[in-house]
């Protein structure tokens, strides 16, 4: 049900041009730019221990292990971008991602291992204790299926069965909870789904917003935000050029918020 692949060791680790150090005094600091590719997922015990994921644009997905020392590219063996990356104990780190991947780090034998997830499903989220993991993704267009919930147990990983009255055409985004019996999964349409320590059920989000990551303080405090939509930038053709100025005022009338919505006055040489 799995396999190993190649990981940062000594001989296959691959260093980033200018390794920098973790800074250790507090506040934001740029680590690196440029990178080549998008990180989508960080996380971390602590400055000696720091991951980062994200997408795969040929060479396989980035992965980036962050020590005081600096930071290296670890080499995965796998394609597909790289959507979470989580660690339940300081036994193992998970990293899930597109074509329904599901990576574990071991850091006592330096291994990484594959699972075996028996869907192509894109994995969005993963998270929970040792001895049983979640993992939440769905199908993006032009693919179709049904939303996918993942028990991950050793390296045994079990398709959940989904509580019914769930809208047709949903993703499920991320999973996270306080404990092995308080789990909670959000996703497309409001749904959001809960684990009491025996079953899931569902409990819709009144006017079905696109929930795309939660988290909690473990006291009572589940914060869930999301959203979708998209802005405008028009370049009207040179002989109509006010009606782009109407589209905007009409839009503003309208109560679109400032900025969604934007046009251009420039002939095509300058837009190249």
């Amino acid at each position: 049900v799995s396999d190993d692949v190649s990981l940062d060791t000594a001989s296959d680790a691959v260093f980033l041009d200018d390794p920098s150090p973790v800074p250790g005094d507090e506040g934001w600091h740029i680590v690196h730019e440029a990178l080549p590719e998008a990180l989508l997922s960080v996380w971390g015990r602590g400055s000696e221990d720091l991951w980062a994921v994200g997408a795969d644009k040929g060479v396989g997905p980035i992965v980036l292990h962050g020590t005081s020392a600096g930071w290296t590219r670890v080499v995965t063996g796998t394609t597909g971008d790289l959507w979470w990356v989580f660690g339940p104990d300081d036994t193992q780190v998970v990293m899930v991602g597109q074509g329904g991947t599901v990576l574990r780090y071991a850091p006592d034998s330096d291994t990484l291992t594959s699972l075996d997830t028996g869907t192509d499903a894109t994995l969005f989220g993963v998270w929970g204790a040792p001895e049983r993991l979640w993992a939440v993704g769905g199908h993006l267009p032009p693919a179709d299926g049904p939303p996918v919930l993942l028990r991950i147990e050793g390296e045994d990983v079990t398709q959940v069965p989904l509580p019914p009255g769930l809208p047709d055409g949903v993703i499920f985004f991320k999973v996270w909870g306080t404990s092995p019996g308080d789990v909670w999964v959000i996703g497309e349409q409001g749904v959001q789904l809960h684990f009491d320590g025996v079953s899931w059920t569902y409990h819709p989000v009144a006017d079905s917003p696109r929930l795309v990551t939660l988290h909690g303080d473990g006291g009572g405090l589940r914060v869930a935000v999301g959203g979708a939509g998209n802005a405008v930038l028009l370049k009207q053709a040179e002989q109509t050029l006010l009606c782009a100025e109407r589209f905007e005022e009409c839009f503003a009338e309208a109560g679109l918020p400032d900025g969604v919505f934007q046009y251009l006055h420039m002939n095509h040489p300058n837009i190249q």
